[in-house]
């Protein structure tokens, strides 16, 4: 019986393809509750992703002077849908999900 073992680059590369996936995907749920005035917060938000030797890093942030403000003032008001806590809900609220982008990339390259 032979088995067939993906090379280590391939499966860093599927957990990275994996990792810029779940960042997307925050980044797309964030967007969907990040207040809205005249749209310069939601503007302002950015994917970066690092490749690293033993991964990557990824982050989605904003980038405004009322950024992390405005994420942590529960008590201001916003319109239906918007809300403090824009980044640090959906990440919360999805963590399992977002990991699960890279576990799946990763089960593609090792056939799983």
């Amino acid at each position: 019986m032979s088995l067939n073992i993906p090379d280590d680059d391939l499966v860093l590369e599927a957990f990275r393809r994996g990792g810029r996936e779940a960042m997307e995907e925050l980044s797309r749920l964030s967007g969907a509750e990040v207040p809205l005035d005249q749209g310069d917060l939601d503007r302002s938000r950015k994917v970066t992703i690092v490749d690293t030797p033993d991964g990557f890093e990824g982050a989605v942030s904003y980038d405004t002077v009322y950024a992390a403000r405005q994420h942590e003032e529960i008590t201001w008001q916003h319109d239906t849908g918007r809300k403090a806590k824009y980044l640090g809900d959906p990440f919360r609220l999805n963590e399992q999900r977002l990991q699960q982008h890279i576990a799946d990339a990763v089960k593609d390259v090792l056939g799983g």
